[in-house]
C-alpha cells in the first residue's frame, strides 16, 4: 500500500479548549484567531492549500465544511474535498437545536455539491444521507475502531478499586453506563427500567458515568425511583475503560446512536450487553448472540433484560465472550486504519481522474 502522509490545519483562538498534548503529536500548521467572527484565517489556510497542494482535504462537521467551502471560493477552484459523517447533531437546549438545523442543513448542502466522497460510521448513517439526497454511490461505511488491549490496569485490582469506591460490594451485581448525561442518551429510561429491577434483586446496584446538562432532572429521577442509594452518577470519569472490570453487565440506553465507542468498549471488555434497538447498534450486536436489543425509551423493556441476565450467569458469560470475539474481528483500530488508508488512496485516484477531466 502505498504511503499516506497527513497535515492538520488547527484554527484557534486563545483560551479554546485544546488537548495541546495530542495536538504536538500532530504534524500541523496553527492559524490563531480573536474570535469566532474573525476571518483571518482565510489567507493563512488558502496559502497552507495552494503551497501544499494535498491530494485530498478532508474534513468533519460543520466548522471544517464552512473552511474548505470558504476556500474553495476564495481559489475560484474546486478541491479534492472528502468528508467524515458520524450522524446528526443532538442539542441539549432550544438554541442548539436552531443552530443544529442550520449547521445540518448546510453541511448536506456541503456533502451533497462538493464532497469527491464521504465516509459514513454505519449503514444507519449512509441510509440518512442518503434521505438527505447525498449520492449513496458517494457513500463508503467504515465502522469506528479502537485499541484492540484494554487500557493496561489490572482488571482484578480495577474490580476491587472501583467498586469500593462506589460503594458495590464484591457479591453485588453492577450495571453500567457511560454517555453525556443528555435526554438522547436515554438514562430515564434506564433509571426506571433499573428501579423496577432492583426491586426485585436486592444485589442490583447501577453507576453512570458522564457528565452534562440533564443531571439534575436525572437526579430527580434517582429520588422518586424508591432506590436511589442503588444508583450513582459518577460524573466524568478519566479513564472510563478501565472502569468497565468493575461492571458485570453493560447497557447502552440511547433513543439515538450511530456508532457508539463506549458499546465497543463494552464488547471489547467481553462484557454482557443490553442496547437499544436503534442506529447503528444492530449492526455492532446481533441480539441473542453478542447481547441483547430492546425498543428504544422503554423502561419495562430494560427491566426485563436486566433480569434476565442477572438470572443466568452462564448466558452473561456466552454474550461476553460472543461480543469481545466479534469486536476483534471487526471493530479494532487496525481493521478501521486498513480500511480508511484503502479508501483514501482510492479517493485520491478517483480525485486526479476527475482533475484531469477538467
Amino acid at each position: 500500500m502505498a504511503p499516506i502522509t497527513n497535515h492538520s490545519i488547527c484554527i484557534l483562538a486563545l483560551g479554546w479548549p485544546v488537548d495541546q498534548a495530542e495536538l504536538g503529536r500532530l504534524q500541523h500548521t496553527r492559524v490563531a484567531i480573536q474570535g469566532r467572527l474573525d476571518r483571518s484565517w482565510i489567507g493563512p489556510v488558502c496559502l497552507e492549500i495552494e503551497q501544499r497542494r494535498p491530494d485530498l482535504i478532508m474534513t468533519h462537521g460543520f466548522n471544517a465544511h464552512f473552511v474548505a467551502w470558504t476556500c474553495q471560493r476564495r481559489l475560484r477552484r474546486q478541491l479534492p474535498v472528502v468528508c467524515s459523517y458520524h450522524g446528526p447533531y443532538h442539542p441539549a437546549n432550544l438554541r442548539g437545536h436552531l443552530l443544529g438545523m442550520a449547521y445540518e442543513r448546510f453541511s448536506d448542502y456541503f456533502l451533497r455539491r462538493h464532497a469527491l466522497a464521504v465516509v459514513a460510521v454505519a449503514h444507519h448513517a449512509k441510509a440518512r444521507l442518503a434521505q438527505r439526497r447525498v449520492p449513496v454511490e458517494n457513500v463508503t461505511v467504515i465502522h469506528n475502531g479502537i485499541e484492540s488491549n484494554a487500557p493496561s490496569v489490572s482488571p482484578i485490582e480495577a474490580r476491587g478499586e472501583f467498586r469500593a469506591q462506589w460503594g458495590a460490594k464484591p457479591d453485588d451485581f453492577l450495571v453500567g453506563a457511560v454517555g453525556r448525561l443528555a435526554p438522547v442518551k436515554g438514562f430515564r429510561h434506564l433509571i426506571e427500567g433499573f428501579a423496577k429491577a432492583a426491586q426485585r434483586w436486592p444485589r442490583l446496584r447501577l453507576v453512570i458515568a458522564g457528565g452534562g446538562p440533564e443531571r439534575p432532572a436525572l437526579e430527580n429521577s434517582i429520588r422518586r425511583s424508591g432506590v436511589g442509594d442503588r444508583i450513582r452518577l459518577l460524573g466524568t470519569v478519566s479513564g472510563a475503560a478501565a472502569t468497565l472490570a468493575a461492571v458485570d453487565l453493560f447497557v447502552v440506553s440511547s433513543l439515538s446512536e450511530c456508532h457508539s465507542i463506549a458499546l465497543l468498549e463494552a464488547m471489547r471488555a467481553a462484557l454482557p450487553i443490553v442496547a437499544t434497538d436503534v442506529g447503528g447498534n444492530p449492526e455492532t450486536i446481533a441480539s441473542e448472540r453478542e447481547g441483547l436489543l430492546v425498543p428504544a425509551g422503554n423502561p419495562e423493556a430494560l427491566d426485563v433484560a436486566i433480569e434476565r441476565l442477572v438470572a443466568a450467569p452462564e448466558l452473561c458469560r456466552c454474550l461476553g465472550e460472543a461480543a469481545r470475539q466479534r469486536f476483534l474481528h471487526e471493530f479494532t483500530q487496525d481493521v478501521m486504519l486498513n480500511r480508511t488508508a484503502e479508501w483514501l488512496l482510492a479517493c485520491a485516484e478517483k480525485g486526479r481522474s476527475l482533475g484531469s477531466q477538467l
